[in-house]
């Protein structure tokens, strides 16, 4: 993932709680008509850490 999301535009953002990493999501451009249009392409979180309204932006 450190190859995808080390170009120009990409982000990859990491959640971590009291030390541990519990999720993470990636954000893109999107090949589309409108050139301001991202996409979320990977969001990934730890099932345990459900229900915190952490993977919500």
């Amino acid at each position: 993932m450190a190859q995808t999301y080390s170009h120009p535009g990409t982000r990859y953002f990491v959640i971590e709680h009291q030390g541990t990493v519990v999720g993470g999501g990636g954000i893109a451009p999107f090949a589309c008509e409108y050139p301001q249009t991202c996409e979320l392409q990977k969001c990934i979180f730890s099932q345990r850490r459900g229900g915190k309204g952490w993977a919500i932006a």
